[in-house]
């Protein structure tokens, strides 16, 4: 049953997007759902067309990161991570300018 909700959900986030293309709430949402799925592609679709909406949406870089790791794409990981960390400090977001280091120095470690 649980597995009907989620493909309701994404199916109602996927009209959503219909109507509103550049949502970038929407756009999120929907690249989490395609995560929970283990659909990674599509994940990293949706988390890319997150970024072109919003190059500032700082979740989606944390995101992105760990979905190329668990694709063991690190040197990719890598890349998004310091990419986030860029635009974290430039919006001085520390919190989440401390999660994406880690998450880049967690990388480094396991490449």
């Amino acid at each position: 049953m649980k597995n009907e909700s989620e493909n309701a959900r994404l199916a109602r986030l996927l009209s959503m997007q219909q109507i509103q293309p550049d949502d970038v709430f929407v756009q999120y949402a929907i690249a989490l759902e395609w995560l929970k799925e283990r659909q990674y592609h599509q994940a990293i679709t949706a988390f890319r067309k997150v970024l072109e909406i919003d190059a500032g949406y700082l979740a989606a870089y944390y995101q992105l990161g760990q979905t190329y790791l668990a694709m063991s794409n690190t040197s990719e990981a890598i890349a998004v991570f310091e990419n986030g960390i860029s635009v974290a400090g430039k919006v001085g977001d520390i919190k989440t300018l401390a999660e994406l280091k880690n998450a880049l120095l967690n990388a480094q470690i396991d490449d």
